[in-house]
Order: structure tokens, then C-alpha cells, then sequence
């Protein structure tokens, strides 16, 4: 296939994969194998020649959004609006490379020896991008927008993960109290949302007034002094109802305290819009001066813009992204997404009692085979919940790679020692043969899942290497999973992804009463760690419950962990310099981004 003819074919499964993973069109292995090395060959002459670069203020590039109803992004799940919003607005933590807590308009904080007390100390002199100064006002308002608002957006449900909070107040302008009827470990990594400006979202009520003479409250009683406590959930909701209306129905101007600012009289709701530096930013300003935000109704358009020159970055999940690049000459760098891909085990089976038969499967399945063929090495594996890029991270949990003889060895200790004449696995319980045989479900909406259901079907199935298990792949719609598959408990095996936080409650899918727990699984062990782990304040001893958790895991196999899919951007020649994107925060080392250089 010559590279003209490759590219288009290619080009067809890019439009495709943005809105489905995956793609049937070409031979994965036959790509790889074409362009890997070539393509790695034009990374390192570009990261050879920028070592040489000396990156000079200026220049603009043009990034790409999907048209919403909302910019804020304390409202709203969409990836491109936090994205973007990380450039405009901070938040009092921010998360380092590991997903560590890190100070940002937070410059410290501390906790009480009983872990329920926690006192932050704001900076000073910030300023948001209008002028105004920032205060514990605004904090207090936003965090009273999160936890009244009734917004199921992503920062809304992280935030409102931590319960049992008594008090919030403001101590003077710069400082932040919180009292919880019991520690929470994950408290600091939850307080990572943007911050929004009261002068701006929190006075709506009087414009209102003027519009329309139905109110007859003002603003000040929405959210009441910085010392006084927020503890009377009623009357707040009722107060600040006016206010979290307009914020839902009117898409103002984003105003934050971040390195880039909203360009004045730039700004139209549902249209593009220009941020430029702030060059008043407190912290490393960035060398770019304008960032051009262009609107785009779907995702294959963006496809379109980044090929046609029209765009510098392009962030996606497809994995033929090697080609692309090879073509255009775009740069590449990956992240690993938050998205835990597993094989739940329908613990009511009584055959997955034996732990014997779940450690088999593990062994049985070969990761690496499924990254390389079908996800083009776009994956890292896992055996355990936890993401490879955190800190919490055990790496001495990767144990189970391909082991065929070690596979046969469980079954035939667990009893399957017998292959009948069609190579499945027999054993006879209550007098009766019965085959080693199970249906595994995945949704049909996601290409990839339904690749690697039938790769796992041959690898355990496959006669030859004498594993003999019988898998049968049912591929349904996700509302069927979700709505008859999961209550009913009509599966053996459930190939299936989960947003995974940074600091994970696994309580919700694994504890023996969480909410979520369709598996079935019960461990009083497990639920002590866990819970331990939630209650936790000293980095030291989280790492340790984390490191326990996971250990319980690869031991005890709860569910069969196969790895973190990741993703990538792609930026243009002219953008130079590192780039360390994260999950719904690709831009996060902007200041490090240049565009005008001398040699």
C-alpha cells in the first residue's frame, strides 16, 4: 500500500474512531509494523533540534472546542470545556505528574492531628483577570455553587464525593476553614476544582431585578459573611437558586486568575473567542501569546480543521495515530486516561469460587497481545485498579502476563483435568459433567472492547495451547448492559471501563455493600482496607493502605484488571517545547509551549 493510498484509508478510520473506538478497516499489525519506527525516528530529530531551540515571547496558535451550551466548567462534563478552562481558570490544589496534590491559589494548608480540622492559606495579591482581587469570598461562592447547585457535572460529583463536611468558613480574607465529622483522605484532591469570581456569578440577582421585578432578595444573603459557617443546607439552596439558574442559562465570559485571559470584546457565546497572556499572572508566564479557540459542531470537523492547517492541536483516541503523523509531520505525546478497562467476574457463578479458576483466566489472558494488535501499543497494563502514572501505584502488582503452563497447572489442581473431544475443559460436580464454559458480555458501542472480547475468547479457548476454556462473546447495546444486563446478572465475564478518580474510593465497585458492586464479591478484608484507606491523612500511610488494596487484589483477583487505555495529542510543527498532558487537562504545562525561537 503506497503512503498516499495508506493515508486516505487512514484518514477514514480517524473520522470513524473519534466518535467510535476502533476501527475494522486495516490490518493493526501491518501498520505497526510500517510506520513505527520511522515515526520514531522524526520524534527524536524534533526533541534533538529543540534542545537547540531558545524559545523567545510571541506568536499565537488555534485550538479546537466542540460547541456547548455553557463555558463554565463547574457545570458542565465536557472534556473540551475543561480542557480549555484550565487555561483561564486555578483552582486552591492542582495535581502534580504523579497526581499529587500541589498548591496552586492554595499556597499551604494544614491538618489537624485528628485529621478532621484542615486550614488553607490563600496567596496574596492574586488578581482575577478584570482586576478585581481574589478572597476567600470567591472560594466560599464556588464551593457553595458545587455543593447546592444540583449540577451532575464532573467537578460537581468529585467535589461532592467527600461527606460528613460541618463547617466551611472564611477566616479573614485569606484563609479557608473545614471541618469534617471524620477524616477523608481524598479531601485535598477533591478541592482541584476551577474557582469562579462571586463579583461576576455571585451579584446576578440584581441584574435580574432589573430585568424582571420577580426577586426580592440580593445577592449578599446568598452566601453571607466570610466567617459565617455553611451549615444550614435549606436556606442556602433556597438563596442561591436564582443565582444557580443564571449561571446555568446565561453563558458569561469567562473570567478566571490563570495564564490566559478572555481577549476583550472577543467573547461571544457559542462562537470562537481569543485568549491572550495575562501578563499580571502570579505564576511562570507562558511564551505564547494568543490562543485562538475555534468552535466546531463535531468531532470528524476537527479531524478536518487539524489536516487542513486550520488548527494546532487535536487530542484523540485514535490508535492509528502513527500514520497520521507520518503524514502530516505532527508531533505526538501521549497520556494515559483515567479509564480502567476490566473483566468483572460474576462472583454469584459458583464456579468462580475456587480462586483457582479467576488466577487461570488472569494468566490465561495475554495483555500485551491485545495492546499491540488491537489498541497499537495505545494501552499500559494493569492488575489492579490503580492508574501506572499515580503515586499510589505498586509496580510489584504486574504479575500476571500470558503463562499458559502456570494456567493449566490452577485448572488441574482446581479439578479441570479433563479436555473433551471438543477440547473443553471437564469436571464432574454432584455427579453430573460439567464444562468449564462462560459468556462474556461487552456493548457494541466501543470497537476496541468488542476487539479484545475476541481476542480473550481465543486466547482461553484456544485447544491447542490446552487452556480449553469455553468463552462465548455476546456483543449487546450499553443500554441493554446497564439496563437488563447488570441487574439481572446475566454474565459470567463483563468486559467494561470505569472513570477512575486520582485517589480512587474502590468502596463504590468492590466493597461488599457499594453501590455499584454488580460483581457480587464479598471480602471483609477488603472492606476494612478500604475503609482505612478513606480515613487516612499521612502520605506515608495512604501509599501503605493503597499498596495493601492492591496486594489484595493480585492475590485474591476480585475481578480481572487489564489496563489504562491512553490517548494523544497532536500538535502542529510550529508548536516546540514539552508537553505533559494529562486527562481533562491536556494543556497543563502551557507556559512550557513556544511557538518563536532562535538558534
Amino acid at each position: 500500500m503506497n503512503a498516499t493510498k495508506r493515508f486516505i484509508v487512514l484518514t477514514l478510520c480517524v473520522l470513524f474512531l473519534y466518535n467510535f473506538p476502533g476501527c475494522q478497516l486495516i490490518d493493526a499489525s501491518y501498520l505497526e509494523i510500517q510506520v513505527e519506527d520511522e515515526v520514531d525516528s522524526i520524534d527524536n530529530i524534533q526533541k534533538e533540534a529543540e534542545k537547540e531551540d531558545e524559545p523567545l515571547y510571541g506568536g499565537s496558535i488555534n485550538i479546537p472546542m466542540l460547541r456547548e451550551d455553557n463555558h463554565l466548567p463547574l457545570i458542565t462534563s465536557s472534556k473540551d470545556i475543561i480542557n480549555i478552562s484550565g487555561l483561564i481558570y486555578e483552582g486552591l490544589i492542582e495535581l502534580d505528574d504523579e497526581l499529587k496534590p500541589a498548591p496552586a491559589l492554595a499556597e499551604s494548608w494544614s491538618v489537624s492531628d485528628d485529621g478532621k480540622v484542615w486550614t488553607f492559606k490563600l496567596r496574596h495579591g492574586i488578581k482575577w483577570h478584570d482586576g478585581m482581587s481574589f478572597s476567600i469570598e470567591d472560594v466560599l461562592f464556588t464551593i457553595d455553587v458545587l455543593r447546592h447547585g444540583g449540577f451532575d457535572s464532573y467537578y460537581a460529583k468529585k467535589f461532592n464525593r467527600v461527606n460528613g463536611i460541618q463547617v466551611i468558613k472564611g477566616i479573614g480574607q485569606n484563609t479557608l476553614y473545614i471541618e469534617l465529622d471524620e477524616p477523608v483522605s481524598y479531601l485535598l484532591e477533591s478541592l482541584a476544582f476551577p474557582i469562579i469570581p462571586r463579583h461576576v456569578f455571585g451579584y446576578v440577582e440584581e441584574t435580574l431585578e432589573e430585568q424582571d421585578d420577580e426577586q426580592d432578595e440580593t445577592a449578599d444573603d446568598q452566601i453571607g459573611d466570610s466567617e459565617e459557617e455553611l451549615e444550614d443546607e435549606d436556606e442556602t439552596d433556597e438563596d442561591n437558586k436564582t443565582d444557580i439558574q443564571y449561571i446555568k442559562l446565561h453563558n458569561m465570559m469567562p473570567i478566571g486568575t490563570g495564564p490566559y485571559k478572555v481577549e476583550p470584546g472577543s467573547y461571544k457565546p457559542y462562537e470562537e473567542f481569543s485568549l491572550v497572556r495575562d501578563n499580571s499572572y502570579w505564576g511562570d508566564k507562558p511564551y505564547i501569546d494568543r490562543i485562538r479557540v475555534k468552535v466546531y459542531d463535531d468531532a470528524s470537523h476537527i479531524m478536518k480543521a487539524f489536516n487542513k492547517g486550520e488548527i494546532d492541536v487535536f487530542d484523540t483516541n485514535v490508535v492509528f495515530v502513527d500514520s497520521y503523523i507520518e503524514h502530516s509531520k505532527a508531533k505526538r505525546t501521549r497520556y494515559l486516561t483515567s479509564t480502567y478497562e476490566f473483566l468483572a467476574i460474576n462472583h454469584n457463578n459458583p464456579i468462580f469460587n475456587d480462586i483457582n479458576i479467576r488466577k487461570a483466566l488472569a494468566f490465561g489472558i495475554d495483555r500485551k497481545d491485545i495492546i499491540k494488535t488491537i489498541y497499537l501499543n495505545n494501552a499500559e497494563a494493569i492488575d489492579t485498579p490503580i492508574s501506572p502514572d499515580s503515586w499510589l501505584f505498586d509496580a510489584n502488582t504486574r504479575i500476571y502476563d500470558r503463562d499458559v503452563d502456570r494456567a493449566i497447572e490452577l485448572l488441574e489442581g482446581a479439578g479441570w483435568k479433563y479436555l473433551n473431544e471438543e477440547g473443553i475443559r471437564e469436571k464432574t460436580i454432584d455427579g453430573e459433567r460439567v464444562e468449564l464454559r462462560f459468556k462474556l458480555v461487552t456493548n457494541m458501542e466501543n470497537d476496541p472492547r468488542k476487539d479484545a472480547a475476541e481476542a480473550i475468547r481465543r486466547q482461553l479457548s484456544n485447544s491447542r495451547d490446552g487452556l480449553g476454556i469455553y468463552i462465548e462473546v455476546e456483543i449487546v447495546e450499553w443500554d441493554k448492559i446497564v439496563g437488563e444486563i447488570i441487574p439481572n446478572k446475566d454474565f459470567d465475564l463483563l468486559l467494561i471501563g470505569h472513570h477512575m478518580p486520582e485517589m480512587p474510593d474502590l468502596e463504590f465497585l468492590f466493597g461488599s455493600e457499594g453501590e455499584y458492586n454488580f460483581l457480587g464479591y464479598e471480602s471483609s478484608i477488603l472492606d476494612e482496607l478500604i475503609l482505612e484507606s478513606r480515613h487516612l491523612i499521612s502520605e506515608d500511610h495512604i501509599r501503605q493502605a493503597y499498596k495493601d488494596i492492591q496486594n489484595h487484589f493480585v492475590e485474591n483477583i476480585p475481578t480481572i484488571s487489564l489496563y489504562y487505555p491512553t490517548n494523544s495529542i497532536l500538535t502542529s510543527a510550529k508548536i516546540r517545547g514539552k508537553k505533559l498532558p494529562r486527562d481533562l487537562n491536556i494543556y497543563k504545562n502551557i507556559e512550557d509551549w513556544y511557538v518563536n525561537y532562535k538558534k
